[in-house]
């Protein structure tokens, strides 16, 4: 059954103001996640910024599908294009997959030459709690619109940001964990 055309407007505009938060939080923690992840020496963080970028790639697809889910009926369509919302749901939990598969090959790549890692600076572990506390706050802004208009795509978006706080957290403590081998 097609949704409102109210329901749909509003389920297109949150979609649309929580996706552009994403972008604008996305793009500041990728930037200096980076930049910080260079001067650190940080390995992890820099890999958490391209992660950081992989969400802006995933961001342009929920704006994408958000855009075209809306259309109304059509004759190839009798019941609208709802389904542009659950293919893109799809496509982005295998777009998280396969970046997840190039992060662990990336550190495992990194383990096999640990002697080759230089020395953390602290500035690492500072931006890695930035981000970890960034993404969570992200997660629940989102997770709270998208059940409000009980989005699939904005929900798995939201758990998106989720697992993004997680990794950084992860980051962060192994940039503390290094720091404290390296100091002893």
């Amino acid at each position: 059954m097609p949704l409102s055309t109210a329901r749909a407007a509003e389920k297109q505009d949150v979609a649309r103001k929580t996706t552009f938060a994403s972008i604008a939080v996305n793009s500041v923690l990728m930037a200096a996640q980076i930049v910080v992840g260079v001067f650190a020496h940080s390995q992890a963080l820099i890999a958490d910024g391209v992660h950081s970028l992989s969400d802006l790639v995933s961001d342009f697809i929920v704006l994408l599908a958000n855009r075209h889910s809306t259309a109304v009926p059509d004759s190839d369509h009798n019941y609208g294009h709802s389904r542009y919302e659950t293919v893109a749901s799809l496509f982005l939990g295998a777009f998280l997959i396969a970046v997840g598969m190039g992060m662990l090959w990336r550190a495992g790549e990194h383990i096999t030459n640990i002697q080759d890692i230089p020395e953390v600076h602290a500035s690492g572990l500072i931006v890695a709690v930035i981000v970890s506390i960034s993404k969570e706050l992200l997660f629940r802004y989102m997770l709270r619109a998208a059940e409000r208009v009980r989005s699939a795509l904005l929900i798995t978006n939201a758990w998106h940001a989720r697992s993004d706080a997680s990794s950084s957290l992860v980051v962060a403590i192994g940039n503390w964990q290094y720091g404290r081998l390296a100091c002893a």
